[in-house]
């Protein structure tokens, strides 16, 4: 998952889980760690399903690019 700040300082932040596929995952997998900041860009998809009888949202980025942000 990718972790967005808020726009305030205040702002708690907001995760998402991410999809990649192929080579990008593998690169992903290999190279990026977690704290590490990373750019992606991708499509949101949104999943809706069933848990203890209750209807449950969540959103996925499918990643098309990423970049690490470390120089």
């Amino acid at each position: 998952s990718v972790a967005v700040n808020g726009r305030k300082k205040d702002d708690p932040a907001s995760f998402f889980r991410c999809k990649s596929f192929g080579k990008q995952g593998e690169v992903i997998a290999q190279y990026i760690t977690k704290g590490q900041e990373i750019a992606v860009s991708g499509r949101m998809e949104q999943r809706k399903y069933e848990k203890d009888g209750q209807n449950r949202e969540s959103w996925e980025l499918i990643v098309n690019d990423s970049r690490s942000l470390v120089a």
